[in-house]
């Protein structure tokens, strides 16, 4: 599943070949810092088999906090899981306050969605405050593979973390995982059928084609409406094959060099340093509509992400306004480009 904006994609189209080799997961594990490892087809997939495993060591049914402003498929989940749902308010990322208004209503289980690839700031203090009230957490490094704060690693302030390999994110092929240091006893899942790993294939090979600059002014509106009803997909409860882990393996002994590129370029665009995974640059200015005009007459893709929504009910929408802005007014764009892209989305900005 491609999401937009414009992403210049990591797996190149023979990477795929990797899949017959053997590979190691040592370069992966550099990323990951628990020690138990669950591969599923998404990371969809692995949310909603942890949530059900987590259901049935419970006596009631599981009580779950999101944030109000994250991808959909989060909400999706949750639902398939049977999860009641109760939202906090969140933008690129959450605060303790944020946390601390949704601890009052005692939920069991808490997700930390690493928007866009970016940690809270004061995520240790957030983690200490659900230990103290007995809630599980877990770090949704679905876009976050190989971010930090602090010396450690996004996931391993959790109890539970999960990733995605997904096409639009830090490694670009298919599939997603659970990490825990405890062993998880997960609900069956089926064999992945040939036909929807030879798709994920095809996918990597024409993938870097149809986002080429040439290309994606004419294939964008395609993939909008594509990812728009992303929650008509059914959700693939399958494992993963070893062909895909070894291509996911093969690609992560390049993955440091990946993300330091991404975090110069962050570096170059704002002034700052950065230790998250930046793998997109948000931006949330009440005059987006502006910035995306003008960055088009640049030639120069800056869209909203169309799987990410206000996911609270509408009536709800006052409760969370930061949540409820993000949603009206972001922008966002792939941070793995060249320096001569970063100069134009530069000028555009700033």
């Amino acid at each position: 599943m491609y999401t937009i904006p414009q992403q210049k994609l990591m797996i190149k189209p023979w990477d795929w070949l990797a899949g017959f080799i053997p590979q190691s997961d040592s370069s992966l594990r550099l990323f990951i810092p628990k020690s138990n490892l669950y591969w599923t087809s998404s990371a969809r997939n692995a949310l909603f088999l942890l949530l059900r495993s987590l259901q049935q060591k419970s006596e009631n049914k599981l009580t779950i906090a999101i944030p109000a402003f994250t991808c959909q498929v989060v909400k999706e989940a949750a639902q398939n899981a049977d999860c009641k749902i109760i939202y906090y308010d969140s933008s690129v990322t959450c605060s303790k306050e944020d946390i601390e208004s949704v601890i009052i209503q005692k939920p069991d289980v808490l997700l930390l969605c690493y928007n866009f690839g970016y940690l809270p700031s004061n995520i240790q203090q957030i983690s200490n405050l659900c230990k103290q009230n007995n809630i599980t957490v877990i770090e949704d490094c679905a876009q976050a593979l190989g971010a930090s704060q602090n010396n450690k690693l996004a996931g391993a302030i959790g109890d539970y973390a999960i990733y995605s390999f997904g096409i639009s994110k830090n490694i670009g092929f298919t599939g997603g995982l659970i990490a825990s240091d405890n062993q998880l006893k997960l609900p069956s899942q089926k064999k992945m059928p040939l036909v929807n790993l030879t798709k994920s294939i095809i996918q990597s090979i024409i993938g870097p084609i149809i986002v080429s600059n040439l290309l994606f002014p004419l294939t964008q509106k395609l993939l909008n409406k594509q990812v728009s009803n992303i929650k008509n997909y059914p959700a693939k409860q399958y494992t993963l094959p070893k062909f895909a882990q070894n291509v996911i393996n093969y690609k992560a002994n390049c993955y440091a060099s990946v993300i330091n590129k991404r975090r110069k370029n962050y570096t170059v665009l704002t002034g700052n340093q950065s230790t998250d995974a930046c793998l997109y640059l948000p931006i949330i200015k009440e005059k987006s509509t502006e910035i995306k005009t003008k960055a088009a007459k640049k030639e120069i893709e800056l869209d909203n992400m169309k799987s990410f929504k206000f996911l609270a009910p509408e009536n709800q929408k006052s409760k969370f306004p930061k949540a409820r802005f993000a949603a009206k007014n972001h922008l966002a764009f792939a941070l793995l480009r060249s320096k001569k892209e970063i100069e134009k989305i530069k000028q555009v900005i700033q």
